[in-house]
This record gives C-alpha cells, sequence and structure tokens, in this order.
C-alpha cells in the first residue's frame, strides 16, 4: 500500500472501540500502541471536557463503573452554590466570598433552614448571612464567645464566655413538680437534707377567728393576708379588724393558714403582733402555730408562763397586724 497524507485517510468510524491501533516511536523504533492503551496509567491534563449525555449545570462524577457522568440530584447554580435537588427541600451549600462564609440551607416552603457560618456561627431560619426576621435560632459568635437562643427575630436566652446564662425575656418554668435548682455543688454541713430550691409561691389567705374552735357571731368587717413560700418556708402576714366578736368563748385562733405546718414542734417556728388595738388585759402578744393544723395561736407573754389569748382579751373593735414564719 503506497503511503497516504493523513489528510487522504479514510476517517474511522466512532466512537473508537479502543483496541484500534496506531504507530509510535518509541527507543528510536517504530511500533503500534492500541488507542485504549494511550492514557492507561497516565495523567491526562486537558482544558476542557465535555461529558456526553452530560445536563449543563449539573456537576459532573465518577458512577459505579467509574464512568464520568452527571445527575440531576447534584447542582452548581453558575454563581457560589452546590446544591442537592433531590427533591423538596433542597440542600445548598454556598460561598459568600464577601464574608468567606460558609452556608448550608435545608431550603423548605417559603424559606430555608440554614448552618451560615463566618466570625459567627447562626443556625436559622431565613436566608443565608442575614440576621433572621422571624422564627427561631441558635446563634455562636467566635469572637465574643456568646452563645444565644432566638425567637422572633430577639434574644431569648444568652450564655457569655465566662459561662453565665441571662433569660432575657420570659420565665424559666420548671414543667415537673419537684424540679427546681439544685445546689449541691455547694459544700455539705452536717445535717444537711436537701439542696434543691423546687418551690416559689406567694398570693393572698383569708383571715377566719374562732373562740374555742367556734366562729358563732363574729363579725370580721376588714381584712389582708398574704402569703410567700420559698421551699418548705413559708411566711405569712395580715391585719384585720372587727365589728362583732359574737358569743362563742374559748381559746382564741386566727384560722386560713394557707399551708399547713410540718409535724413537728421545731418546724411551728413563731411571729409577732406587730400593733394591735381595743383588746383587753394584753400587754403585748406573740403568734405560735398548732401542729398539722392550719391555725395561730395567739400567745400573752408572762413572767411565770405564757398563755393564750381568748374571747375575754377581745372586744367587739379588736383589731391587730401580725406576722408569722413556719415551715412544711
Amino acid at each position: 500500500m503506497a503511503d497516504k497524507k493523513i489528510s487522504e485517510l479514510t476517517g474511522a468510524t466512532t466512537p473508537l472501540a479502543g483496541t484500534e491501533v496506531v504507530p509510535l516511536v518509541q527507543s528510536s523504533t517504530t511500533k503500534k500502541v492500541s488507542v485504549a492503551d494511550l492514557t492507561a496509567g497516565r495523567t491526562v491534563s486537558v482544558s476542557g471536557l465535555t461529558v456526553s449525555g452530560g445536563t449543563a449545570s449539573r456537576v459532573a462524577y465518577l458512577d459505579g463503573s467509574k464512568n464520568l457522568t452527571t445527575s440531576d440530584a447534584f447542582r452548581y447554580n453558575g454563581t457560589n452554590s452546590l446544591q442537592l435537588l433531590t427533591t423538596t427541600p433542597t440542600v445548598q451549600i454556598t460561598d459568600t466570598s464577601a464574608s468567606r462564609r460558609a452556608s448550608l440551607e435545608f431550603n423548605t416552603d417559603g424559606g430555608a433552614w440554614s448552618f451560615d457560618g463566618g466570625n459567627d456561627l447562626w443556625i436559622k431560619y431565613g436566608s443565608a448571612g442575614s440576621t433572621p426576621t422571624s422564627g427561631s435560632y441558635v446563634y455562636l459568635s467566635r469572637l465574643t464567645g456568646v452563645l444565644a437562643l432566638g425567637v422572633n427575630a430577639a434574644n431569648r436566652v444568652t450564655i457569655d464566655s465566662s459561662g453565665n446564662t441571662s433569660v432575657l425575656t420570659g420565665n424559666v418554668v420548671m414543667s415537673t413538680a419537684g424540679k427546681g435548682i439544685d445546689f449541691s455543688a455547694n459544700p455539705n454541713p452536717a445535717g444537711m437534707t436537701s439542696e434543691l430550691l423546687n418551690d416559689y409561691e406567694e398570693g393572698t389567705w383569708t383571715i377566719g377567728l374562732t373562740f374555742g374552735g367556734a366562729s358563732t357571731g363574729v363579725v370580721i368587717s376588714a381584712q389582708d393576708a398574704y402569703y410567700t413560700k420559698i421551699g418548705r418556708l413559708v411566711h405569712v402576714s395580715g391585719r384585720f379588724s372587727l365589728s362583732s366578736k359574737g358569743s362563742a368563748t374559748g381559746t382564741a385562733s386566727i384560722t386560713g393558714l394557707p399551708f399547713t405546718p410540718a409535724g413537728s414542734y421545731a418546724t411551728l417556728a413563731g411571729g409577732s403582733v406587730a400593733w394591735y388595738v381595743n383588746m383587753s388585759g394584753v400587754n403585748g402578744l406573740t403568734t405560735f402555730g398548732n401542729l398539722s393544723a392550719t391555725t395561730l395561736l395567739l400567745n400573752i407573754p408572762g413572767t411565770a408562763a405564757i398563755t393564750n389569748a381568748a374571747d375575754t382579751n377581745f372586744t367587739d373593735t379588736s383589731a391587730m397586724y401580725f406576722t408569722y414564719t413556719y415551715v412544711v
């Protein structure tokens, strides 16, 4: 066969099967090599590559047969984002070059949850790189060390770099009875039984007055009574005025305490009557509780003994202000 110029050769059928051979010079000798072996085991440098059957804006990858291909599940948006378009929601990874911040977004109807990192880290609902205008977020500042939990575009709880926690709006709500603030990290003195603060209350209660356990004809014309409970400790205060002491007789008791004292005399503690008027045979009064009862006794201090106030010490216009502290 006479030599021919390459331009005179008949074009090969494509695509090539890889078994075709071409001549090459190796160690000054002309040899043949198959097309498949031309690039086998060698790094190939190209200035451009087109994936046959690929889709524009899709990311190329190697499939299970190590063939380069594309998929509708992976897309580059042409500017700065890599998107995983399986179904809704869309997962998007963005490089916002102005601040060198990377953002990972999970697009949903109406917006996107995003992990937005730079000097500050946001986990939020809204556009990447923006301060949220609604919804909730978690915010961590690399520069200040502040960790914040936000709702409706406002910080609600923050933890600063010293570990101090601040509740900026709302309250700390214990949703389970018996739970509270545990101080067990403090030194434990002998006799300590609990370091859990699990209750706080404040409110009002209604004062009653009996003589010998009866309130026949007793009329309280005015009264105010309040209580504060911190853990097991209860403090009450009140005042009342009579317009009639009635006809009952016997030991006087103020009734209606908001909580029942514990069953030990050590828990009854005591209190005082700060002011009283229109009382008979009284030179000072104190308050003292009854075991397992929501009543108060009025004690009249004496040189030999303390006696309980009774109906004979009251008039139809008696009035007093008193306090009492006890344990439940």
